[in-house]
């Protein structure tokens, strides 16, 4: 991410966080380790769809036919959990609805002001899947990081406001990423087609495979790109925007 992505990120968190809205609250335990909340199925899923507002998102194949998802929030945040699986669709609502308050004073001779007051939500929803091919997998988050490593699907669609999209071994046939004010990484994923776009952030990383074979289009309007547009020998095909960020891709091969 661009270092003014990040620090109108920081700016822009604590202005939210300081506005927020009072909604149907599910209790919260007063500890102070994080709460790991579990939901598991052996019912058969086609495809995937995790919504979420103040929380990361981790998407990841595991050893057994079992369907997991996992949540580690801070201990003293309040959220709603809505898991269930309709149809052959596995669906995830997780909502962010009070967090932990915070105070920060300055001190100015004898006096002390209080400079910052707000509240903080930290939360991690981990969904680990069977190793198989998914006919879709979609995720959304307001405010955290999506992750996804080594999951087969014939589409993925991945988008978030303000946090980073992170590819792992990923092996999607279409893959549609929106990241407004973070970045776009790719970690070795083999994808066939790829649309990804930003706004302030950078798209970064590298993507398996040789880039003859990669039909690609790139816009950038006040960053640089290593990547150029060309005709591929194959089926495969790239099309990176961004508007403040840079674009800065290599290949396996």
């Amino acid at each position: 991410m661009t270092k003014f992505a990040k620090r109108f990120l920081s700016a822009a968190a604590a202005a939210c966080l300081l506005c927020g809205c009072i909604l149907p609250a599910s209790a919260a335990e007063a500890e102070e380790e994080p709460r790991v909340l579990q939901y598991e199925t052996a019912q058969p899923v086609s495809s995937v769809v995790v919504d979420t507002e103040y929380a990361d998102v981790v998407i990841q194949p595991g050893q057994t036919d079992r369907i997991t998802v996992e949540s580690a929030a801070d201990a003293k945040g309040e959220y709603s959990y809505d898991c269930s699986v309709t149809e052959g669709v596995l669906t995830v609502n997780v909502e962010g609805i009070k967090g932990e308050e915070f105070r920060d004073y300055i001190q100015i001779g004898p006096f002390r002001f209080l400079n910052q007051y707000g509240s903080i939500l930290r939360n991690t929803i981990t969904v680990t899947l069977p190793n198989k091919m998914y006919d879709s997998v979609r995720t959304n988050t307001s405010w955290g990081d999506l992750r996804m490593g080594n999951i087969q699907s014939q589409t993925a669609e991945m988008a978030c406001d303000w946090g980073d999209i992170i590819l792992t071994g990923t092996q999607p046939q279409f893959l549609d990423l929106q990241a407004e004010w973070g970045d776009i990484i790719f970690d070795q994923a083999a994808v066939t087609q790829c649309e990804g776009t930003t706004k302030y952030g950078d798209v970064t990383g590298t993507i398996a495979g040789s880039q003859s074979s990669y039909s690609t289009s790139t816009a950038v309007e006040y960053g640089d790109s290593n990547l150029r547009a060309q005709i591929g020998d194959g089926v495969h095909a790239l099309a990176f925007n961004t508007k403040y960020g840079d674009i800065d891709v290599d290949f396996t091969a």
